[in-house]
């Protein structure tokens, strides 16, 4: 599990990983992972590493959100 990139927005991330986030990647609660793998959006839960996959989002490709904050060029961060 990696992730990809990261930005901040307030003070939620918005993760771009390469896999499901939970139990391995810590965040401010309401923050989002975009698992590009998967096309799974996650939200982060506790502020530390619970993630819930975001129900109704079937229809939605995660990958999207990362490139619509990309696109406001909101301070991008490389993660790893």
């Amino acid at each position: 599990m990696a992730v990809i990139a990261q930005i901040t927005i307030g003070h939620i991330r918005i993760l771009d990983v390469n896999a499901n986030p939970n139990g391995s990647v810590s965040a401010p609660k309401g923050s989002l992972a975009s698992d590009e793998v998967a096309a799974i959006l996650y939200i982060n839960t506790d502020g530390a590493m619970a993630w819930s996959q975001v129900s109704g989002a079937s229809s939605l490709d995660p990958r999207d959100v990362f490139r619509f904050s990309m696109f406001h060029n909101v301070g991008v961060t490389g993660g790893g």
